[in-house]
């Protein structure tokens, strides 16, 4: 799931190595990424980042226990 955190959200199965972005207006400066093991599941990861900013899951366990790829966030 991808949420720009104005209100829109995308959401979709995404198989090892696929992708799933959301197009956000111009001054939309964070958003959400998150992942869950299946459509029905509560508990998952997630990721505060930036637009234009691609986030890279490596390793997947509930309850906020994910490893991601390391890359500049840019937060203050």
């Amino acid at each position: 799931m991808v949420d720009d955190l104005k209100g829109a959200r995308k959401k979709a199965l995404v198989n090892q190595g696929g992708q799933l972005c959301l197009a956000v207006d111009p001054d939309t400066d964070r958003a959400v990424v998150a992942v869950f093991a299946d459509d029905q599941a509560l508990e998952g990861c997630s990721r505060l980042t930036r637009p234009e900013q691609p986030e890279a899951l490596l390793t997947f366990h509930e309850f906020d226990n994910c490893r991601w790829q390391t890359s500049p966030r840019g937060f203050d």
